[in-house]
């Protein structure tokens, strides 16, 4: 587990007087910058997180740092009813981390984070949030450089009071989510009824579609047909 970095510095702007708070309720990435101009997510690097508690909206900012993602992810991750915000962060030292953000005392705060690419200019795109093995425990699958080392790696969080935790659970090579420059990051979960939730996703040639999914014992990766563009990984996320 790694606590965010030294250097946060975090504004916020009293929209309503607080009563008590009730998570995060609003997250979205602003200010637009080139500070970082990495350029591998087209208009995906931004200097500020904007998020809502309460009434409140409050902005996080990085001294040394930036967003690099196409938009923050709202979700319950530790089952208590509230709702936390996953996020890529980027250095030049270092690279990407996923970093996730939760409402602590009524203002939002840095409560976990992935290791770093380790370089910078090395990015992490993220496929999907879930419970993907339905243990009660909730998942995050990115893809590790999308374009460069196409790893696809899953890892379980949880939370034992104030301690959060994020274990690795699989690495699979040879799986992307993302085209150099694009603004998109392709395919995403595939959640159906009676089926176990699917990560969707593509072969590092773009040739061919690939689910991968839980099978009782492993993550395990399946040929799903040809890749025909972001539609058919979509199509692929259909439940009908």
């Amino acid at each position: 587990m790694r606590r965010a970095q030294a250097g946060l510095v975090a504004a916020c702007c009293a929209l309503a007087a607080p009563a008590c708070a009730e998570g995060i309720t609003a997250a979205r990435y602003v200010e637009p910058t080139t500070a970082y101009g990495h350029g591998a997510l087209k208009g995906g690097e931004y200097a500020a997180l904007s998020l809502s508690i309460d009434g409140r909206t409050h902005f996080i900012r990085y001294a040394t740092a930036v967003f690099e993602d196409t938009a923050p992810r709202l979700v319950d991750l530790d089952g208590d009813g509230r709702l936390e915000a996953v996020s890529v962060v980027s250095t030049a030292a270092q690279g990407a981390r996923i970093q996730i953000f939760a409402e602590v005392d009524g203002a939002p705060a840095p409560v976990l984070a992935s290791s770093a690419a380790g370089q910078g200019y090395r990015w992490f795109a993220i496929a999907a949030i879930a419970d993907l093995d339905g243990d009660g425990r909730m998942e995050i699958a990115y893809v590790d450089r999308p374009h460069l080392a196409k790893t696809l790696r899953i890892a379980e969080v949880s939370r034992t009071g104030e301690l959060w935790r994020l274990t690795a659970e699989a690495e699979i090579a040879g799986l992307t989510n993302h085209h150099l420059k694009s603004a998109l990051i392709e395919g995403g979960l595939r959640a159906c009824e009676g089926a176990m939730p699917a990560v969707v996703l593509a072969d590092d040639t773009w040739a061919r579609r690939i689910t991968v999914a839980w099978d009782g014992s492993a993550y395990t990766a399946q040929d799903a047909g040809e890749y025909a563009g972001a539609q058919s990984l979509a199509q692929l996320q259909s439940c009908d």
